[in-house]
Protein backbone atom coordinates (compact mmCIF):
# COMPACT_ATOMS: atom_id res chain seq x y z
CA UNK A 1 0.00 0.00 0.00
CA UNK A 2 2.58 2.20 0.58
CA UNK A 3 4.50 1.84 -2.71
CA UNK A 4 1.33 2.55 -4.45
CA UNK A 5 0.60 5.58 -2.64
CA UNK A 6 4.58 6.71 -2.93
CA UNK A 7 3.71 5.85 -6.83
CA UNK A 8 0.26 7.54 -6.94
CA UNK A 9 1.58 11.06 -5.76
CA UNK A 10 4.37 11.28 -7.86
CA UNK A 11 2.22 10.50 -10.87
CA UNK A 12 -0.53 13.19 -9.79
CA UNK A 13 2.55 15.32 -9.64
CA UNK A 14 3.18 14.51 -13.21
CA UNK A 15 -0.04 15.02 -14.22
CA UNK A 16 -0.32 18.39 -12.65
CA UNK A 17 2.55 19.64 -14.61
CA UNK A 18 1.61 22.48 -17.13
CA UNK A 19 -0.31 22.64 -20.36
CA UNK A 20 2.69 20.94 -22.90
CA UNK A 21 4.82 19.55 -20.39
CA UNK A 22 4.66 16.05 -22.03
CA UNK A 23 5.23 17.24 -25.16
CA UNK A 24 8.72 19.66 -24.37
CA UNK A 25 10.78 16.03 -24.09
CA UNK A 26 10.72 15.69 -28.06
CA UNK A 27 9.44 17.89 -30.86
CA UNK A 28 8.67 15.39 -33.33
CA UNK A 29 5.46 13.35 -33.69
CA UNK A 30 4.30 10.00 -35.01
CA UNK A 31 4.44 11.00 -38.49
CA UNK A 32 2.36 8.36 -39.23
CA UNK A 33 -0.31 5.82 -38.59
CA UNK A 34 -0.17 2.26 -36.81
CA UNK A 35 -3.29 -0.19 -37.99
CA UNK A 36 -3.28 -3.30 -36.57
CA UNK A 37 -4.96 -6.35 -38.40
CA UNK A 38 -8.88 -6.95 -38.70
CA UNK A 39 -8.58 -10.88 -38.63
CA UNK A 40 -12.49 -11.14 -39.09
CA UNK A 41 -12.08 -9.60 -42.26
CA UNK A 42 -8.67 -10.84 -43.35
CA UNK A 43 -6.84 -14.51 -44.21
CA UNK A 44 -3.74 -16.12 -44.34
CA UNK A 45 -4.31 -19.00 -46.59
CA UNK A 46 -1.85 -21.61 -48.23
CA UNK A 47 -2.40 -24.46 -50.66
CA UNK A 48 -0.44 -27.35 -51.75
CA UNK A 49 -0.69 -30.26 -54.09
CA UNK A 50 -0.60 -34.02 -53.27
CA UNK A 51 1.50 -35.19 -56.45
CA UNK A 52 -0.59 -36.21 -59.20
CA UNK A 53 -3.94 -35.70 -57.39
CA UNK A 54 -5.80 -32.63 -55.44
CA UNK A 55 -5.14 -29.70 -53.93
CA UNK A 56 -4.90 -29.16 -49.95
CA UNK A 57 -6.02 -25.87 -48.74
CA UNK A 58 -5.36 -24.58 -45.17
CA UNK A 59 -5.45 -21.41 -43.18
CA UNK A 60 -3.83 -19.91 -40.22
CA UNK A 61 -6.33 -18.51 -37.48
CA UNK A 62 -4.53 -17.00 -35.03
CA UNK A 63 -1.80 -14.42 -36.27
CA UNK A 64 -1.44 -10.42 -35.54
CA UNK A 65 0.25 -7.69 -37.57
CA UNK A 66 0.51 -4.07 -38.22
CA UNK A 67 1.12 -1.42 -40.45
CA UNK A 68 3.01 1.61 -39.86
CA UNK A 69 1.25 3.85 -42.88
CA UNK A 70 2.83 7.20 -44.23
CA UNK A 71 -0.01 8.59 -46.20
CA UNK A 72 0.72 9.12 -49.69
CA UNK A 73 4.45 7.68 -49.39
CA UNK A 74 3.81 3.83 -49.06
CA UNK A 75 7.15 2.86 -50.09
CA UNK A 76 8.03 4.54 -46.63
CA UNK A 77 5.66 2.15 -44.85
CA UNK A 78 6.26 -0.67 -43.20
CA UNK A 79 4.49 -4.17 -41.93
CA UNK A 80 5.05 -6.58 -39.38
CA UNK A 81 3.43 -9.52 -38.79
CA UNK A 82 3.29 -13.21 -36.27
CA UNK A 83 1.55 -16.46 -36.93
CA UNK A 84 1.09 -18.65 -34.31
CA UNK A 85 2.06 -21.48 -36.23
CA UNK A 86 -0.39 -24.58 -33.91
CA UNK A 87 -3.48 -22.49 -35.33
CA UNK A 88 -3.04 -24.32 -39.05
CA UNK A 89 -6.21 -25.43 -40.22
CA UNK A 90 -6.46 -27.85 -43.10
CA UNK A 91 -10.00 -29.53 -42.51
CA UNK A 92 -8.54 -32.22 -40.77
CA UNK A 93 -7.54 -33.27 -37.39
CA UNK A 94 -5.61 -35.53 -38.00
CA UNK A 95 -3.82 -33.69 -40.57
CA UNK A 96 -3.83 -30.62 -38.48
CA UNK A 97 -2.17 -32.83 -35.58
CA UNK A 98 0.38 -34.22 -38.05
CA UNK A 99 1.74 -30.54 -39.45
CA UNK A 100 1.77 -29.38 -35.75
CA UNK A 101 4.18 -32.18 -34.79
CA UNK A 102 8.13 -32.44 -34.89
CA UNK A 103 8.02 -34.06 -38.66
CA UNK A 104 6.51 -30.87 -39.81
CA UNK A 105 6.35 -27.65 -37.61
CA UNK A 106 7.35 -28.97 -34.30
CA UNK A 107 5.11 -26.01 -32.61
CA UNK A 108 6.25 -27.08 -29.41
CA UNK A 109 9.55 -25.54 -30.13
CA UNK A 110 8.98 -23.28 -32.69
CA UNK A 111 5.32 -21.21 -32.05
CA UNK A 112 5.66 -18.26 -34.15
CA UNK A 113 6.39 -17.36 -37.73
CA UNK A 114 7.54 -14.32 -38.28
CA UNK A 115 7.82 -11.69 -41.55
CA UNK A 116 9.24 -8.30 -40.99
CA UNK A 117 9.50 -5.69 -44.05
CA UNK A 118 12.55 -3.67 -44.81
CA UNK A 119 11.49 -1.78 -47.88
CA UNK A 120 8.58 -1.84 -49.97
CA UNK A 121 9.54 -1.25 -53.70
CA UNK A 122 7.14 -0.07 -55.95
CA UNK A 123 7.03 -1.61 -59.47
CA UNK A 124 5.31 -1.63 -62.46
CA UNK A 125 2.67 -4.11 -61.67
CA UNK A 126 1.98 -2.62 -57.87
CA UNK A 127 4.41 -3.10 -55.27
CA UNK A 128 6.38 -5.72 -53.10
CA UNK A 129 7.32 -6.43 -49.42
CA UNK A 130 10.61 -7.43 -48.91
CA UNK A 131 12.20 -9.10 -45.94
CA UNK A 132 12.83 -12.12 -43.84
CA UNK A 133 10.45 -14.54 -43.11
CA UNK A 134 11.74 -16.59 -40.18
CA UNK A 135 9.76 -20.77 -40.02
CA UNK A 136 10.91 -23.07 -37.60
CA UNK A 137 14.34 -22.08 -37.02
CA UNK A 138 15.34 -20.87 -40.66
CA UNK A 139 15.07 -17.48 -41.94
CA UNK A 140 15.06 -16.29 -45.68
CA UNK A 141 14.64 -13.11 -47.56
CA UNK A 142 11.48 -13.24 -49.28
CA UNK A 143 9.53 -11.00 -52.25
CA UNK A 144 5.80 -10.90 -51.31
CA UNK A 145 4.03 -8.86 -54.18
CA UNK A 146 1.08 -6.91 -53.38
CA UNK A 147 -1.83 -4.90 -54.72
CA UNK A 148 -3.57 -2.26 -53.18
CA UNK A 149 -7.42 -2.99 -52.21
CA UNK A 150 -8.07 0.26 -50.08
CA UNK A 151 -5.72 3.00 -49.52
CA UNK A 152 -6.80 4.47 -46.23
CA UNK A 153 -10.70 4.94 -45.79
CA UNK A 154 -13.55 5.71 -43.17
CA UNK A 155 -15.91 2.76 -42.59
CA UNK A 156 -19.78 3.02 -41.27
CA UNK A 157 -18.76 3.04 -38.07
CA UNK A 158 -15.51 5.87 -38.68
CA UNK A 159 -13.25 3.27 -38.06
CA UNK A 160 -9.73 3.53 -40.74
CA UNK A 161 -9.10 0.80 -42.95
CA UNK A 162 -6.72 0.15 -45.18
CA UNK A 163 -6.57 -3.11 -47.37
CA UNK A 164 -4.08 -4.73 -49.44
CA UNK A 165 -4.01 -8.22 -51.44
CA UNK A 166 -0.82 -10.48 -51.99
CA UNK A 167 0.58 -13.63 -52.96
CA UNK A 168 3.71 -15.67 -52.30
CA UNK A 169 5.36 -18.78 -53.45
CA UNK A 170 7.33 -20.42 -51.19
CA UNK A 171 9.77 -24.04 -51.50
CA UNK A 172 8.54 -25.65 -48.31
CA UNK A 173 12.22 -27.46 -47.87
CA UNK A 174 13.89 -24.13 -47.81
CA UNK A 175 12.32 -23.63 -44.48
CA UNK A 176 12.89 -27.40 -42.81
CA UNK A 177 9.55 -28.34 -43.38
CA UNK A 178 10.46 -31.74 -44.93
CA UNK A 179 8.00 -34.59 -43.56
CA UNK A 180 8.87 -38.05 -43.05
CA UNK A 181 9.84 -40.05 -46.44
CA UNK A 182 5.70 -41.38 -47.02
CA UNK A 183 4.39 -37.58 -47.13
CA UNK A 184 7.33 -36.56 -48.37
CA UNK A 185 7.17 -38.10 -52.04
CA UNK A 186 3.46 -37.07 -52.12
CA UNK A 187 3.49 -32.97 -51.28
CA UNK A 188 4.70 -30.88 -53.43
CA UNK A 189 7.49 -28.90 -52.70
CA UNK A 190 6.04 -25.49 -53.37
CA UNK A 191 3.63 -23.80 -51.42
CA UNK A 192 0.91 -21.29 -52.84
CA UNK A 193 0.03 -18.42 -50.21
CA UNK A 194 -2.67 -15.71 -50.84
CA UNK A 195 -2.64 -13.05 -48.09
CA UNK A 196 -5.67 -10.10 -47.49
CA UNK A 197 -4.59 -8.00 -44.96
CA UNK A 198 -6.96 -5.74 -43.79
CA UNK A 199 -5.57 -2.85 -41.30
CA UNK A 200 -7.92 -1.26 -38.94
CA UNK A 201 -7.73 1.59 -36.66
CA UNK A 202 -10.57 1.22 -34.53
CA UNK A 203 -13.22 3.90 -33.59
CA UNK A 204 -13.12 3.36 -29.85
CA UNK A 205 -15.79 6.61 -30.05
CA UNK A 206 -18.16 4.26 -32.20
CA UNK A 207 -21.84 5.80 -30.77
CA UNK A 208 -22.49 1.78 -31.24
CA UNK A 209 -20.65 1.03 -28.14
CA UNK A 210 -22.49 2.12 -25.31
CA UNK A 211 -20.74 2.27 -21.40
CA UNK A 212 -22.08 -0.40 -18.85
CA UNK A 213 -23.63 2.00 -16.26
CA UNK A 214 -20.78 0.19 -13.70
CA UNK A 215 -17.88 0.90 -15.66
CA UNK A 216 -15.10 2.49 -14.12
CA UNK A 217 -14.27 3.90 -18.04
CA UNK A 218 -17.21 5.76 -18.18
CA UNK A 219 -16.65 7.51 -14.20
CA UNK A 220 -13.33 8.13 -15.89
CA UNK A 221 -13.97 9.86 -18.99
CA UNK A 222 -16.96 11.64 -17.43
CA UNK A 223 -14.80 13.04 -14.40
CA UNK A 224 -12.35 13.72 -17.23
CA UNK A 225 -14.94 15.81 -19.25
CA UNK A 226 -16.52 17.60 -16.67
CA UNK A 227 -13.68 18.33 -14.12
CA UNK A 228 -10.15 17.50 -15.48
CA UNK A 229 -7.80 15.07 -15.05
CA UNK A 230 -6.85 15.32 -11.66
CA UNK A 231 -10.32 14.89 -10.16
CA UNK A 232 -11.04 11.88 -12.12
CA UNK A 233 -7.94 10.71 -11.04
CA UNK A 234 -9.06 10.94 -7.26
CA UNK A 235 -12.15 10.08 -8.35
CA UNK A 236 -11.03 6.52 -9.86
CA UNK A 237 -8.87 6.12 -6.65
CA UNK A 238 -10.98 6.28 -4.11
CA UNK A 239 -13.84 3.89 -5.39
CA UNK A 240 -10.85 1.58 -5.93
CA UNK A 241 -10.09 1.71 -2.62
CA UNK A 242 -13.99 2.46 -0.83
CA UNK A 243 -16.03 0.82 -3.29
CA UNK A 244 -14.49 -1.34 -5.92
CA UNK A 245 -17.15 -4.50 -5.54
CA UNK A 246 -19.45 -1.76 -6.77
CA UNK A 247 -17.93 -1.18 -9.94
CA UNK A 248 -16.53 -2.98 -13.38
CA UNK A 249 -12.67 -2.52 -12.45
CA UNK A 250 -11.52 -4.25 -15.37
CA UNK A 251 -8.25 -3.13 -17.41
CA UNK A 252 -9.81 -3.42 -20.43
CA UNK A 253 -12.84 -0.25 -19.04
CA UNK A 254 -10.05 2.12 -18.41
CA UNK A 255 -8.33 1.06 -21.08
CA UNK A 256 -11.19 2.42 -23.69
CA UNK A 257 -11.69 5.82 -21.65
CA UNK A 258 -8.16 6.35 -22.27
CA UNK A 259 -8.32 5.09 -26.04
CA UNK A 260 -11.55 7.33 -26.32
CA UNK A 261 -9.67 10.46 -25.17
CA UNK A 262 -6.66 10.01 -27.36
CA UNK A 263 -8.61 9.75 -30.41
CA UNK A 264 -10.59 12.67 -29.21
CA UNK A 265 -7.06 14.51 -29.50
CA UNK A 266 -6.69 15.16 -25.46
CA UNK A 267 -3.52 13.25 -25.24
CA UNK A 268 -2.23 14.54 -22.01
CA UNK A 269 -5.51 13.00 -20.56
CA UNK A 270 -5.81 9.96 -22.86
CA UNK A 271 -1.48 9.34 -21.36
CA UNK A 272 -3.06 9.83 -17.65
CA UNK A 273 -5.86 7.76 -18.01
CA UNK A 274 -3.72 4.80 -19.69
CA UNK A 275 -0.83 5.60 -17.22
CA UNK A 276 -3.53 5.04 -14.24
CA UNK A 277 -4.39 1.62 -15.47
CA UNK A 278 -0.76 0.33 -15.71
CA UNK A 279 -0.78 1.77 -12.07
CA UNK A 280 -3.93 -0.52 -10.98
CA UNK A 281 -3.37 -3.41 -12.92
CA UNK A 282 0.47 -3.51 -14.08
CA UNK A 283 1.10 -6.50 -11.04
CA UNK A 284 -1.88 -8.41 -12.50
CA UNK A 285 -3.47 -8.50 -15.87
CA UNK A 286 -2.57 -10.69 -18.72
CA UNK A 287 0.46 -10.67 -20.71
CA UNK A 288 -1.81 -9.93 -23.83
CA UNK A 289 -3.34 -6.97 -21.90
CA UNK A 290 -0.29 -5.44 -21.07
CA UNK A 291 0.78 -5.89 -23.99
CA UNK A 292 -1.55 -3.74 -26.05
CA UNK A 293 -1.84 -1.23 -23.08
CA UNK A 294 1.89 -0.06 -23.11
CA UNK A 295 2.00 -0.30 -27.09
CA UNK A 296 -1.03 2.54 -26.79
CA UNK A 297 0.73 4.38 -24.56
CA UNK A 298 3.76 4.67 -27.01
CA UNK A 299 1.86 5.77 -29.16
CA UNK A 300 0.41 8.52 -27.17
CA UNK A 301 3.52 9.50 -26.15
CA UNK A 302 4.42 9.55 -29.86
CA UNK A 303 2.16 11.15 -30.90
CA UNK A 304 2.40 13.77 -27.87
CA UNK A 305 6.41 14.32 -29.04
CA UNK A 306 7.72 12.53 -26.16
CA UNK A 307 9.96 10.30 -27.35
CA UNK A 308 11.54 9.14 -24.36
CA UNK A 309 8.85 8.31 -22.76
CA UNK A 310 7.61 6.82 -26.24
CA UNK A 311 10.46 4.10 -26.10
CA UNK A 312 10.37 3.04 -22.24
CA UNK A 313 6.62 2.14 -22.87
CA UNK A 314 7.65 0.07 -25.92
CA UNK A 315 9.90 -1.72 -24.43
CA UNK A 316 7.35 -2.15 -21.75
CA UNK A 317 5.14 -3.93 -24.43
CA UNK A 318 8.04 -5.98 -26.16
CA UNK A 319 9.07 -7.35 -22.25
CA UNK A 320 5.52 -9.23 -22.30
CA UNK A 321 5.31 -9.84 -25.85
CA UNK A 322 8.64 -9.57 -27.86
CA UNK A 323 6.80 -10.55 -31.22
CA UNK A 324 3.84 -8.10 -31.14
CA UNK A 325 3.65 -6.62 -34.51
CA UNK A 326 2.78 -3.18 -33.05
CA UNK A 327 5.46 -2.57 -30.43
CA UNK A 328 7.84 -3.81 -33.05
CA UNK A 329 6.46 -1.23 -35.56
CA UNK A 330 6.74 1.89 -32.92
CA UNK A 331 10.01 0.60 -32.11
CA UNK A 332 11.54 0.66 -35.87
CA UNK A 333 9.63 4.20 -35.84
CA UNK A 334 11.60 5.45 -32.52
CA UNK A 335 14.52 4.17 -33.64
CA UNK A 336 14.92 5.39 -37.47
Amino acid sequence: MRERTLCSILLTGLLLLPAGALEAAQPAVLDGEIFTADTAHSLLDFTVRQVGFGRVRGTFKNYQAAIFYRDGDLTNSSVSVTVEVKSVDTGSSFRDNHLRSKDFFEVEKYPLMAFRSERIEKTADGYVLVGPLTIRDVTRGVRIPFQIVSLQATDQFDNQRIVFDGKLTLNRRDFGIVGPDFWNKLISDTVDIDISLAGRIFNYNNPFSKWKENSIGKVAEETVESAGLAAARGRVLDLWENHKEEYDFGLTELYWAGMKLAQKGRLEDAIGVLELTAELHGSSAEARDLTALYAALAEAYAKAGNHARALENTNKALSYDPESPKARELLRYLKS
